[in-house]
């Protein structure tokens, strides 16, 4: 099963596969297009600089906006 959203340079691919090395059953794959070079550098260096990798860095960015949002009302609490 897959899901494919494409917007404003977006597009996100999830998938269930048995054969996935990572132990999150749950986990998805992200793919980021038209992302510029600048940017994403600044983003591994930021993410090195805290010891982690820029897959954990942005998931924790990601996290902290989602729940202040939720945290504002402006969508509804997760799980």
């Amino acid at each position: 099963m897959s899901i494919l959203f494409d917007g404003l340079g977006l597009l996100a691919y999830a998938s269930a596969m048995a054969k996935s090395p990572r132990p999150d059953d749950d986990a998805a794959v992200l793919f980021v297009r038209g992302m510029p070079r600048d940017l994403l550098a600044k983003l591994k260096a930021a993410a090195a600089l805290q010891q982690k990798t820029l897959g954990e860095y942005i998931q924790e960015m990601c996290e902290g906006h989602v729940q202040e949002l939720e945290r504002k009302g402006l969508l509804p609490k997760g799980k």
